[in-house]
């Protein structure tokens, strides 16, 4: 597969790969991927548009004085963690890393599971 980036895109890649967060662009795109598909298993996928019409809402919310102090918002996302945590998919939840914190497989592989998915489809 052939994967053509906006040269704006390039340039980040060439610049994180130079900074030596990733060892490659296989690597990064890697990485990227596996985060983006966690985030659709757990329903977190937001476009720009539902990005910004949840800091238009929390704007308004603060302007009406309805909003959080920290110390109560984060205890709802500690809450919120524990609850995903506790209703994750068990292929999510037996992932092994490998030495760069990829996902490696399951310990028990599934068909349906995006880490055994992403594994049985590494390019050799």
């Amino acid at each position: 597969m052939d994967v053509h980036l906006k040269p704006a895109w390039e340039k980040r890649v060439r610049d994180e790969i130079a900074a030596g967060k990733y060892r490659d662009a296989d690597h990064l795109v890697g990485s990227a991927l596996e985060h983006f598909f966690i985030a659709q298993e757990l329903g977190e996928i937001h476009d720009r548009e539902e990005v910004g019409k949840m800091i238009d809402l929390g704007i308004s919310q603060i302007a009406r004085n309805e909003s959080t102090d920290g110390p109560a918002f984060f205890e709802k996302l500690q809450q919120r963690g524990e609850k995903l945590r506790n209703t994750m998919s068990a292929e999510i939840r037996n992932v092994r890393r490998d030495k760069y914190g990829l996902a490696s497989s399951c310990i028990a592989p599934h068909s349906s599971c995006t880490f055994c998915f992403i594994e049985e489809n590494k390019e050799k």
